[in-house]
């Protein structure tokens, strides 16, 4: 009888292991007037795919289904970003994620119901959220997740059409050292449950902070034993990849830099949104100077530079900026 008791109690244990739900993170990001970017998450491997339309419940378009790859940087996960394409302007759209284990036959199954907006029109109203500074690496100290996801979800309830961050989301510069791949990507990865509370229906925009350390003078360090110099790669491309972020093309405009290792920078940028002008600036990538803290021997107060002069956003993003700040007629300018 005991042996029949251990038997079940382990079979009903690996039943509720192997019919277990993924665990899924989604991340709106780089929203136009006719198309808006997906970033999903999954700790299985699945088949997916989306639906949407313009009604909630009533899903007009799909994507085509497909296997989500494996994450390349993270094993054991998978992970992708998708473009949901041929929107309407000035429209709010509903859409599902469906999904099923790879190697399944059985029926697609369906996440909750989202939805976003895509581009304002002149003249229309509209609620976008901004924070700063949430560092949920500094957990008991200046970070409580309980309180953090109230956040976020309060802020999801206003349904905003985007949220803006102000940096510090994601500091590396408090992981020991050598600084390894896995421990930076786990510093983006470790926000997108978080995000994903509020960036599932709002489209995120992020700013750099100084403690992503993703910066030039920290790009262009030597090699040294704790691989300093690669950590501003590791974090630029966890940060491009786990975020939908903006690149120049016909509704943002911004940084054109290409870096070997990382590609596009996507630091720096602006859109248009009903009447208001956005600018999301960077001090980071084009200061070949330390702006603040650093790594490779740099943090600490005594090792910052004297000269502010050698600090600079760089001559191409400041005429970007002079540029964009002219030309724009927007009633509005963040």
């Amino acid at each position: 009888m005991l042996r029949f008791a251990i038997w079940v109690i382990a079979q009903l244990v690996f039943c509720s292991a192997a019919t277990a739900a993924p665990n899924f993170t989604l991340i709106l990001g780089q929203p136009t007037d006719r198309s808006i970017a997906v970033a999903l998450r999954s700790d299985t491997a699945i088949e997916n795919y989306y639906e949407y339309g313009l009604k909630s419940g009533v899903y007009t378009a799909q994507t085509s289904p497909g296997v989500l790859p494996a994450d390349p940087y993270a094993a054991g996960f998978f992970a992708a970003q998708t473009v949901l394409s041929g929107l309407q302007p000035n429209a709010r759209y509903y859409y599902r994620l469906r999904y099923r284990t790879v190697g399944s036959t059985t029926a697609f199954s369906a996440e909750p119901e989202s939805s976003f907006q895509t581009q304002r029109a002149p003249g229309s109203t509209f609620v976008f959220g901004v924070q700063g500074d949430s560092h949920p690496e500094r957990e008991k100290t200046m970070f409580n997740g309980a309180l953090y996801t109230q956040t976020l979800r309060a802020m999801a309830a206003e349904q905003p059409d985007f949220y803006v961050t102000s940096g510090d989301d994601f500091s590396v510069d408090t992981l020991p050292t050598p600084y390894t791949q896995p421990a930076v990507t786990g510093r983006y990865t470790l926000q997108l449950p978080y995000f994903s509370n509020v960036a599932r229906s709002a489209a995120l925009f992020l700013t750099t902070g100084n403690h992503e350390e993703t910066s030039l003078s920290n790009y262009n360090l030597p090699a040294d034993s704790a691989n300093s110099n690669q950590v501003p790669i590791w974090a630029q491309n966890a940060h491009n990849f786990y975020y939908p972020s903006p690149s120049p093309d016909a509704f943002y405009s911004g940084n054109t830099t290409s870096l070997p290792n990382i590609g596009l920078l996507r630091d720096y940028y602006a859109w248009q949104w009903g009447d208001a002008l956005f600018v999301v600036i960077d001090p980071y990538w084009s200061s070949p100077a330390q702006v603040d803290t650093g790594l490779g021997g740099q943090n600490g107060a005594g090792n910052k530079t004297n000269d502010k002069w050698t600090i600079t956003h760089g001559d191409p993003q400041y005429q970007w900026l002079k540029r964009t700040l002219e030309q724009s007629t927007a009633k509005w300018k963040f």
